[in-house]
């Protein structure tokens, strides 16, 4: 059985932030990035999910969280979990380097998602973290009254790996929905402050392929 779209909230309702607003916040949000990489933490332990504290403190304090806040959130929203599961200090730092390197991703992608939104070239933008996570879906529009899950990622090794795992792990949508594969160059990005943000041109491609 597929994804029933209407069990999904529209999460972009909730966040009453413009694409503009989001990068006039981040022009004065500086990156910092830890040179740590564990290979327990990377690869075999099953940490909290990264997507719904970015969401969770966007919804409450109606703006972004800077790298620290949001390492600050994910540990609140999860402190159960940190609570029973015992972290060397070695782990701790070497989580919250990964917290740190998704970050600016997901700054990318609800950048996006509002741009996707504001842009006028789909009846319906819809961004939902639980279709994210459970679903695999980034995105969904309504073009020409046809739906479209979108799966966003740069053009990345790192990126296209990451993509075929998460295409693998979760279950087929509706066959009513169109899956598109949306990889994009990041070549082309729009530079915001320390932020390479996805443009108005990759959403103008996007709903070239959706027509």
């Amino acid at each position: 059985m597929g994804v029933n779209i209407s069990n999904y909230e529209n999460l972009l309702n909730m966040i009453n932030i413009s694409s503009k607003e989001i990068e006039k916040q981040i022009s004065e949000i500086k990156l910092s990035f830890f040179d740590i990489r564990n290979d327990l933490i990377e690869y075999k332990m099953h940490v909290p999910i990264f997507v719904y504290p970015f969401y969770n403190f966007i919804v409450r304090e109606k703006r972004l969280p800077t790298q620290e806040e949001y390492w600050n959130e994910y540990i609140n929203v999860n402190k159960e979990w940190f609570a029973k599961t015992s972290l060397s200090e070695d782990l701790i730092k070497a989580l919250k380097a990964r917290a740190y390197r998704t970050y600016p991703s997901l700054v990318r992608d609800i950048h996006f998602n509002k741009l996707a939104s504001e842009s006028g070239l789909f009846e319906s933008v819809i961004y939902n973290d639980k279709l994210d996570v459970e679903d695999g879906v980034d995105l969904l529009v309504l073009k020409n009254n046809k739906c479209f899950a979108v799966n966003l990622y740069t053009k990345t090794r790192r990126a296209i790996e990451s993509r075929f795992k998460k295409a693998y792990r979760h279950k087929k949508l509706d066959d009513s929905i169109t899956n598109v594969e949306f990889p994009v160059e990041f070549k082309g990005s729009v530079k915001c402050g320390n932020f390479f943000l996805y443009g108005i041109d990759d959403i103008k491609r996007l709903a070239e392929i959706c027509n």
